[in-house]
């Protein structure tokens, strides 16, 4: 394979590992913002519990 060839599917390969990378990116915000407003449900759950076993 010559360089020419070899840098296409080098640049193949990055943008390939980059749209990897993107989507990964993008599961573990939509995992993390989840559990953000898990965490905020729970205390608001145990505020209320707390507040009616008075």
């Amino acid at each position: 394979m010559n360089k020419k060839k070899a840098s296409k599917a080098d640049e193949r390969l990055n943008e390939s590992d980059q749209k990897k990378n993107e989507e990964f990116i993008n599961v573990f915000d939509y995992f993390e913002n989840a559990n953000i407003r898990n965490r905020e449900a729970f205390i608001e759950l145990l505020n209320y519990t707390i507040k009616n076993k008075k």
